[in-house]
C-alpha cells in the first residue's frame, strides 16, 4: 500500500502522454482556392471552369446612397442571381461568396455608412437578405478605408456584422454565412491602420491584395514574392500581418495576380527589371500577354518570382507565369496560410495559371499529408514506449525493493523541465567557451523586446536570408540592430554560433561589430552595433537615394570595402571566406563608411590551405563564382568574384540577377564587356555620376570590376592586388579581361555545350590606352576601342 501514491502518479503520467494529440490527419485543414469573377467586365460565368477553385466570389455590389442598403446594377442583377447555380454546374461543392465595394466604391457613402450604427444596422440585414435570397454561401467586404474614422467604423461594422451572422443562423435551417474581406498589402500603424483587432476576431478570413494596380516610372514587378533590394514584397507584407495585426496565419489568403505591365524602355539596351521607362505602364491580361509573348523568349526570375520578357528590344513586360504562380503557391504551403485567391478569373488563358495553382496546392498538400502520417506513427510509438517503460521500470523498482524511484522520477521530470531547456543554452554556451570571446554579452530576450517596442514592424529594419533585422535602443541610450532567426529559415544554430565565433574575434573598422547574443524560447538573436544608414543597398537601386551616394562617396565605400576584404583574405591571424558578399551585406555609418556584415557562412582556412570543396551550395545566386556553383569549389578568388560583380552595381547602379542588352540575354557582367570593349564603358555608368571628371575613374573601376569576375579564378587578381590597383601602386595596364561568359541562367546550355564539344573562343578585344585614375594619382588605363 505504500505504493500507492506513485502507481497513482505513474498511470496518471501513462494517460497524459496518452492523450497527446495527434495530427489530425482525417480532418487535416483544406486550403482555401479561391477567385474573384467581376460580372460587370464579363458576360456570364459559363465559361468558368470551377472544378480548379473551392471557393468563387461574384463581384461587385454596392450602397445605395439614400438608404445605405446593398445595391447591384439593374444589369448584373440577373449574374448575381444565376452565379452560384452556373458555376455548381461542374462543381456542385464550389462555395460561393458575393463581395461589395471594389475599385469604383464611392468613398463618401462607404464611409457615410461605416460611422453611422443605425446605416451599418441597414447595411447588414440587406448584405444577410441578399446573400440568401441569391444562394450566396458568405459575403466579402472590398472597401478598407481611408481615415482614422473609417478604420474604426470597419471595426464596428466587422463586430455587429458577427454578430447578425450568428444569430441569423440560428432562425434558418441553412449553414451559416461566410464573412471576409479584402485589404491592401499590409496594416502598417502610419499609413494603414487597418482594424486588425475586429479583422482577426470577426471575419473567417481576410484576402490581402498584395500585387500593385498603379504603374510606376521605373519597370517593376506587380506582387514580387521577393526582393533583395526593398521591403515592398509579398514575403514582407504577409509577415506584417502576422506581427503586426497578430492575425493567424490560416486566416490569411493570397492574392495571385492574373495580369501584367508593359513598359517602353528609356534605354533598349537595359530591359532589366527596376530600369527606367518612358511613359506609364499598361495593364495587359494573362490571356493578353501570351498573345503578345509568343516566339519570344520568356524568363523566369526567381530573385523576384515573376517572369519577364523583352520584345523588340524595347517593349518589357513583367507578370506572373506558370513558374511565379507556382512558387507562389508554393510560398502559401509552407507559410501554413489559408490558401490564396486569384485576380482576376477572366485575366486567365483557358485556365492556364488556374490549373498550374490548383495542382502546385494539391502537390503540396499530399506531401504535407504523408508527413503528418509519418509524424503520428512516429508519435504514436514514442507514446507507446514511454508508457511501456515507465510501467516496466516502476515495475523492476517494486521487485528489487527499492521505496523511492528516484531516477525514473528524475527523468520523468526532465521532460516536464524541457522547455526550461532552452533558457539555459545562452549560459551554458557561454560558460563552455563555444563562442570564444569574453566581450560578448549575453542580452535576455525581455531586454531585448523591450528594446525593439516587442520586435515591432515600425523598428523593422529588413529582411534576409537568416531573418528580420530591427533597430533597437537599450536602457542606457545605446543604439543596436537585432537580427532574429526566422522560423523558416533554412540557416541554423550552427550559422548563429558561426557567425558570432568571428565576427566576436574580428576587429576592423570595415567589419561590422556583433555586441553580443540571446538565445531564449527558442529564439536566437544576435544584437550588433547600429548602422544609421542602413546597407547600401538601398541607395544604389532607389531612384530617389542613389544622387546621396556622390562619387567621392562610392570611392570612399569601394576602398573600405577592398580593405576590409584585405583584412579577412591577408592580415587576419585566419584566412576567412565571406561567401555572401552582396550590397545588402555592406552597411553603411552615419559618415556612410562601409562595413561587412552576415558572417554566418563564412569559412575560416589557416594561411597554408585557403580553398576547399563543398556539394551544400550556399550565398545569393548572381554574386556566387562560377567554380563554386558548378563544381562547389571555392577560395579568396570567390570573394573577389563576388568583388566584382558589386564593383559592377557601385558604378552603374544596376541590380545583379537581371538581363541586359538589346536582345536581353546578357548578365550584368556581360552587358559590362560588351560595352568596354566597343569604347562605350560610359553607357554603363550610374547617370547620376555624369560627371566629365569622373570619366576616366569610372573606366578604371569598370576594368577592375571585370578582371574581377574572370570565369577562371587564376585570371583574378587578390584583393591585395586589387587595393593596390585602385591606389594606382600597381601597373597593371597591360592587364586585359577576357570575356566573362558565366551566367546562372546560361549554365545548363553551357553545360550542354561543353557536353557536344562546342567552345567558342572570345572576340580579341581592340584596345587603346588612356590615362585615368581612380583616385587623385593617374596611370595608364587600357580601354575598348
Amino acid at each position: 500500500m505504500a505504493a500507492g501514491p506513485s502507481v497513482l502518479f505513474l498511470t496518471l503520467i501513462a494517460l497524459s502522454l496518452s492523450l497527446i494529440p495527434l495530427p489530425a490527419i482525417a480532418n487535416a485543414r483544406e486550403l482555401i482556392r479561391g477567385g474573384y469573377w467581376i460580372v460587370s467586365n464579363f458576360e456570364s460565368p459559363e465559361s468558368l471552369n470551377s472544378t480548379f477553385y473551392t471557393h468563387l466570389i461574384c463581384g461587385y455590389a454596392t450602397i445605395n446612397s439614400s438608404t445605405h442598403r446593398i445595391s447591384i446594377d439593374p444589369s448584373d442583377e440577373q449574374h448575381f442571381a444565376n452565379f452560384t447555380a452556373i458555376v455548381r454546374q461542374q462543381n456542385p461543392s464550389v462555395t460561393t461568396l458575393y463581395s461589395i465595394g471594389g475599385g469604383d466604391a464611392n468613398d463618401t457613402d462607404f464611409s457615410s455608412m461605416v460611422t453611422n450604427p443605425t446605416r451599418r444596422g441597414a447595411f447588414i440585414q440587406s448584405t444577410i437578405q441578399t446573400a440568401r435570397r441569391h444562394g450566396f454561401q458568405g459575403m466579402d467586404f472590398s472597401w478598407s478605408g481611408q481615415s482614422a474614422d473609417d478604420f474604426a467604423g470597419i471595426s464596428n461594422l466587422f463586430k455587429e456584422w458577427r454578430a447578425q451572422v450568428e444569430a441569423e443562423v440560428k432562425t434558418v435551417g441553412e449553414k451559416k454565412l461566410l464573412l471576409t474581406a479584402e485589404f491592401g498589402y499590409a496594416p502598417d500603424p502610419n499609413v494603414r491602420n487597418y482594424p486588425v483587432g475586429s479583422i482577426r476576431n470577426n471575419l473567417d478570413w481576410v484576402h490581402i491584395m498584395v500585387q500593385n494596380l498603379e504603374p510606376s516610372k521605373f519597370m517593376e514587378p506587380e506582387s514580387p514574392l521577393n526582393d533583395p533590394e526593398f521591403l515592398s514584397n509579398t514575403g514582407s507584407g504577409v509577415e506584417a500581418w502576422v506581427t503586426v495585426g497578430k492575425v493567424p496565419r490560416e486566416k490569411l489568403v493570397l492574392s495571385l495576380p492574373f495580369y501584367g505591365f508593359t513598359w517602353k524602355l528609356a534605354n533598349p539596351r537595359e530591359g532589366y527589371i527596376g530600369a527606367p521607362v518612358t511613359g506609364d505602364g499598361e495593364l495587359l491580361t494573362y490571356h493578353e500577354i501570351k498573345d503578345i509573348t509568343k516566339g519570344a523568349e520568356v524568363v523566369y526570375n526567381s530573385t523576384y518570382a515573376v517572369n519577364h520578357c523583352t520584345l523588340n528590344g524595347s517593349v518589357s513586360v513583367i507578370f506572373d507565369g506558370p513558374e511565379a504562380i507556382r512558387a507562389k503557391v508554393s510560398y502559401t504551403t509552407e507559410m501554413n496560410l489559408g490558401g490564396y485567391y486569384v485576380w482576376q478569373i477572366p485575366f486567365d488563358d483557358n485556365g492556364e495559371l488556374a490549373q498550374v495553382a490548383a495542382k502546385e496546392q494539391g502537390e503540396k498538400q499530399r506531401r504535407m499529408k504523408r508527413r503528418q502520417r509519418v509524424l503520428a506513427g512516429a508519435i504514436s510509438t514514442a507514446v507507446f514506449l514511454v508508457i511501456f517503460l515507465a510501467l516496466g521500470g516502476f515495475y523492476w523498482i517494486r521487485i528489487s525493493g527499492l521505496k523511492r524511484p528516484k531516477g525514473l522520477l528524475v527523468l520523468v521530470g526532465s521532460m516536464k523541465d524541457r522547455s526550461r531547456a532552452s533558457n539555459l543554452r545562452a549560459e551554458d554556451i557561454e560558460g563552455s567557451g563555444q563562442f570564444g570571446d569574453n566581450n560578448l554579452k549575453v542580452f535576455s530576450l525581455e531586454e531585448i523586446k523591450k528594446a525593439t517596442m516587442g520586435f515591432s514592424i515600425q523598428n523593422k529594419l529588413g529582411q534576409g536570408g537568416y531573418g528580420p533585422v530591427y533597430k533597437g535602443v537599450l536602457l542606457d541610450g545605446q543604439e543596436i540592430a537585432v537580427k532574429k532567426l526566422s522560423q523558416t529559415s533554412s540557416q541554423g544554430l550552427q550559422e548563429f554560433k558561426n557567425e558570432v565565433q568571428l565576427t566576436g574575434r574580428l576587429q576592423h573598422v570595415n567589419l561590422v561589430r556583433v555586441l553580443g547574443f540571446c538565445i531564449e524560447n527558442d529564439e536566437q538573436l544576435l544584437i550588433y552595433e547600429y548602422m544609421p544608414n542602413n546597407s547600401l543597398d538601398r541607395y544604389l537601386y532607389d531612384p530617389a537615394r542613389k544622387n546621396v551616394l556622390d562619387w567621392s562617396k562610392r570611392v570612399e565605400i569601394i576602398q573600405g570595402i577592398t580593405q576590409g576584404l584585405v583584412y579577412l583574405q591577408e592580415y587576419s591571424r585566419l584566412t576567412i571566406i565571406h561567401r555572401d558578399l552582396k550590397a545588402s551585406n555592406i552597411l553603411l555609418d552615419s559618415d556612410f563608411r562601409p562595413k561587412i556584415s552576415d558572417f554566418g557562412i563564412a569559412k575560416v582556412f589557416s594561411k597554408s590551405g585557403a580553398e576547399a570543396n563543398t556539394v551544400r551550395i550556399v550565398g545569393t545566386i548572381g554574386y556566387t563564382s562560377p567554380e563554386y556553383l558548378k563544381q562547389g569549389a571555392y577560395s579568396v578568388k570567390s570573394d573577389v568574384y563576388s568583388f566584382g560583380i558589386l564593383l559592377l552595381q557601385m558604378i552603374s547602379g544596376k541590380k545583379n540577377g537581371m538581363i541586359y542588352g538589346p536582345s536581353g540575354d546578357f548578365s550584368l557582367q556581360e552587358y559590362a564587356f560588351e560595352l568596354w570593349q566597343d569604347g562605350q564603358g560610359m553607357e554603363m555608368m550610374d547617370a547620376c555620376l555624369d560627371d566629365s571628371s569622373s570619366s576616366c575613374k569610372l573606366l578604371a573601376c569598370l576594368r577592375i570590376a571585370l578582371l574581377c569576375v574572370q570565369d577562371d579564378p587564376v585570371d583574378r587578381p587578390s584583393m591585395l592586388e586589387v587595393a593596390s590597383m585602385l591606389r594606382n601602386e600597381t601597373a597593371v595596364g597591360l592587364i586585359f579581361p577576357k570575356r566573362p561568359t558565366f551566367s546562372f541562367r546560361r549554365l545548363q546550355q553551357q553545360q550542354q555545350q561543353q557536353h557536344q564539344g562546342v567552345n567558342p573562343a572570345a572576340e580579341p578585344a581592340v584596345l587603346q590606352p588612356e590615362f585615368c585614375s581612380v583616385a587623385d594619382a593617374t596611370f595608364t588605363e587600357i580601354v575598348g576601342r
